[in-house]
């Protein structure tokens, strides 16, 4: 049971006692025993897959799902593969869409508190298995190619990187160009 469910189900037992209250007249019923919130422990989610999201999603509304007018890309669904055992995690995912792109096709990494390589990850297909990387120093803009049709995923996903090139932060996904068209993106990794 997640903090959410535990959460809901407090909140039920607190207005199952007001409605006993009420209806014995205001004749005072034991209180009823509930279990304490507790957080649970960070756990792996995928945002965007199935359309999952919760407060803690650092994807901005326009990468929640795929939106073109007038012929232009205003919006795209990505996905982030958060790592809660790893030391960074994604805070901010942004698209910077086709009618401010100027033309540009690239990705922008912003890595507070860290001076760590930047991975971008080839032959992405829903899970953290890839085809090959490609090693970018930290603060580099990262051209974007790859292009595919949505609702298709992106080819492409962004990550921090050891040395050894594994990874160490939560992984942005579905990254690319939806339907050939020139969009940017800019991810903010902060350490846990």
């Amino acid at each position: 049971m997640n903090a959410q469910n535990i959460a809901r189900a407090h909140a039920l037992i607190v207005e199952a006692n007001s409605i006993l209250e009420r209806e014995l007249n205001a004749v005072p019923v034991p209180p009823i025993i509930t279990p304490p919130v507790i957080a649970p422990p960070s756990v792996a989610v995928i945002y965007g897959r199935n359309n999952y999201t919760d407060d803690a999603d650092p994807r901005s509304a326009n990468t929640r799902q795929h939106l073109v007018s007038d012929g232009k890309v205003l919006a795209v669904h990505l996905q982030v593969h958060t790592q809660p055992d790893r030391p960074y995690k994604a805070t901010a995912v942004r698209l910077i869409d086709e009618n401010n792109a100027g033309g540009n096709h690239v990705a922008r990494i912003a890595q507070v508190g860290s001076a760590e390589m930047v991975g971008l990850f080839l032959g992405y297909g829903g899970g953290l298995t890839f085809d090959s990387y490609i090693r970018h120093a930290p603060r580099q803009e990262i051209v974007i190619d790859g292009a595919f049709d949505p609702p298709n995923l992106g080819p492409l996903a962004i990550a921090l990187i050891d040395s050894s090139g594994r990874i160490i932060s939560d992984v942005v996904a579905s990254l690319g160009l939806p339907g050939r068209h020139h969009v940017c993106y800019e991810i903010v990794f902060e350490r846990r």
